[in-house]
């Protein structure tokens, strides 16, 4: 796992705690996530329905992409978020030797293919950016950065 994509998770974490859910950073094993939010109650009433679930894409990979919707269906939250961590994935690619223009023209294609699959859900799922995520975190919490936390 990236830094990049282990702090997503981290940042995904501290904005769904600072909104007053539970939070986990799987489903279950057959259902790995990279993180879900569910309700806050407790006591034999308390159902654990997953609220909010996400997926982090930091891989090039088509199938792997397909494969963070599937699972994210298969969870089934009231929200599923795709985030496409374009910082991270164009730090691979300009280590890789990549050009920082073709790279960035290659993480928007990906994008775009994410929207595509996030569209033929029937799922409600959205596609959200590390720098949103980042936001909402800092919006929620306060915090300029996760270090400042």
């Amino acid at each position: 796992m990236t830094s990049g994509h282990r702090e997503a998770q981290v940042l995904f974490e501290g904005l769904g705690r600072a909104l007053g859910y539970r939070v986990k950073r799987s489903f279950s094993c057959h259902h790995p996530t990279d993180g879900i939010w569910m309700p806050g109650g407790r006591g034999p009433r308390y159902c654990a329905i997953p609220v909010v679930a996400l997926e982090v894409i930091v891989s090039e990979s088509r199938k792997t992409m397909r494969g963070s919707l599937v699972t994210l269906e298969c969870v089934s939250p009231a929200l599923g978020i795709l985030l496409v961590h374009e910082e991270e994935m164009r730090r691979r690619m300009v280590r890789r030797g990549t050009h920082p223009d073709i790279a960035v023209a290659r993480i928007a294609a990906i994008r775009e293919h994410v929207l595509e699959l996030a569209t033929g859900s029937r799922q409600r799922i959205e596609v959200w950016s590390f720098a949103r995520l980042a936001r909402r975190y800092q919006a929620a919490t306060g915090a300029r950065s996760l270090h400042a936390a």
